[in-house]
């Protein structure tokens, strides 16, 4: 694990394992470079994309960045080995843990219902199942960030989908964010 303070590569390379460390910096300077807001220390998706915004390191230039791409009472969400620290501009309203996961098997898991690619027409439905279930930041343009697959029940209702969105290109496996 990484210790606040310690300097993290701020151009990953693929294949580095320590992209897993920070996975939101590593696809804001990588293969998401193109949605990223900022420079310098500090990157955020546009806020119609998701929540989400990332630093290279923990210090305190980074977060001074970071503060100045929100609008004032704008909540973003930050990943980090290890907890962050409240600033003079920048207030923690919460930390929560996240566990990374590698599915070893080579064939898929089953399903109950038909697997198909979701489409931006699928929007409103993946925004219902979101606000549904709370899996994590869904935004209305989420979907440009990857490829989404969704399940359908025998309704034709989506009730499940997943997304390469944070694809950690390299690692062990390709790791997956799953959204």
């Amino acid at each position: 694990m990484t210790k606040l303070g310690t300097h993290i590569d701020p151009h990953p390379h693929p294949g580095d394992p320590g992209q897993l460390e920070r996975p939101t910096w590593s696809a804001l300077t990588t293969q998401h470079a193109r949605f990223a807001l900022g420079s310098g220390l500090a990157r955020r998706y546009p806020p119609d994309i998701s929540p989400l915004s990332a630093v290279g390191e923990v210090s305190d230039a980074s977060l001074r960045d970071l503060a100045s791409l929100l609008a004032p009472g704008e909540v973003v969400g930050l990943f980090s080995a290890e907890p962050v620290a409240a600033t003079p501009d920048l207030t923690v309203i919460a930390h929560k843990v996240v566990d990374q996961m590698v599915y070893g098997r080579s064939e898929a898991a089953p399903t109950a219902g038909a697997v198909i690619k979701l489409t931006h027409a699928d929007v409103p439905e993946m925004l219902h199942l979101a606000d549904l279930t709370k899996p994590g930041p869904f935004a209305a343009r989420t979907i440009a960030l990857g490829s989404y697959i969704g399940i359908r029940n025998e309704d034709k209702a989506t009730v499940g989908s997943k997304s390469q969105a944070m694809r950690v290109v390299g690692t062990p496996q390709d790791a997956i964010w799953v959204g």
